[in-house]
């Protein structure tokens, strides 16, 4: 099961549990739905650098072999 804590960031976050399982990819929403980062082959102990997005609210997108979870989080 993947999950993780979102809370207000402003320059990275790395709040996720993935039970031990390699994370395949990392994406980042805006609220409209556009896609604003992309991350391949993500290392649970790196972290997400959101210091480039705007403020506001994005969904970020992790997926672990067949398994999908997406969660809020916003940008200070």
């Amino acid at each position: 099961m993947l999950s993780s804590k979102p809370t207000a960031h402003s320059e990275a976050f790395s709040q996720l549990n993935a039970n031990n399982q390699q994370i395949d990819q990392v994406k980042v929403f805006s609220v409209k739905g556009d896609l604003v980062q992309q991350i391949e082959g993500f290392e649970t102990s790196k972290t997400i650098d959101v210091s480039q997005l705007s403020s506001g609210m994005y969904y970020v997108q992790f997926t672990a072999g067949k398994q999908i979870a997406t969660k809020k989080f916003v940008k200070e």
